[in-house]
């Protein structure tokens, strides 16, 4: 038994469920519920026999003990039917440190009183972060799509530390930068990553970054 109390909750739905949810998390007393505004990419073939383009999502990075998230994804599966087929997904990622004593201690204490050991965990699925230069999201999640992605989200950001990165890498590093997240079943990651990385890798215009994090449990997932 290994003893993980703080975990990064991650939580993708449609814009239309962003009040609700948000909403639901501050009557919970979760803190540090960041939302931002992100995309959607689904397959093709599926949001053209739809007549859908790609849909509007939000990302909410909430940090809470991990038994607390088992709370929580009890309620988004029942209020939310976040486990129905696109309604959204939610999952959690461990925290190893937390950088203010202080702030750990109040999360601890205010969030959630229940059993706080986390069990070792033979991990199913893993998050994909891949940062590419701005405009080159969308071949990213194609590419990915073609090594077996089902779909992710796209965020957009500015890259920091960019003088250092272009002196240490001795290659021109844009500022502005977007950010695809794919869940993934752990055996599909490493085409994955391959396929982004040889077609879309550092020495590319796209200038694409991709890692992956294990994920410590998840809803709304269908590999």
């Amino acid at each position: 038994m290994e003893t993980k109390l703080l975990v990064l909750m991650i939580t993708v739905v449609e814009k239309k469920l962003e009040k609700a949810i948000a909403d639901y998390y501050v009557s919970e007393n979760l803190i540090f519920n960041y939302i931002i505004p992100a995309k959607g990419t689904a397959n093709s073939k599926v949001l053209n026999y739809l007549s859908l383009g790609e849909t509007e999502k939000v990302v909410i990075l909430s940090v809470l003990t991990y038994a607390h998230s088992k709370e929580i994804f009890n309620h988004l599966r029942k209020e939310f039917h976040i486990d129905a087929s696109g309604n959204g997904i939610a999952f959690i990622v461990s925290i190893d440190h937390i950088g203010s004593m202080r702030l750990n201690k109040y999360i601890k204490d205010t969030a959630y009183e229940g059993e706080e050991v986390m069990p070792e965990i033979e991990y199913e699925y893993n998050m994909i972060v891949a940062i590419s230069n701005k405009g080159y999201a969308n071949e990213v999640m194609e590419e990915a799509k073609n090594a077996g992605a089902k779909g992710g989200t796209i965020i957009h950001g500015r890259g920091t530390g960019r003088k250092e990165a272009e002196k240490f890498f001795g290659i021109n590093i844009h500022p502005e930068k977007e950010l695809i997240l794919i869940v993934s079943g752990r055996e599909g990651t490493a085409p994955i990553l391959e396929a982004i990385s040889s077609k879309s890798g550092i020495l590319t215009n796209s200038n694409t970054i991709a890692f992956s994090l294990p994920v410590d449990s998840a809803i709304g997932l269908s590999m």
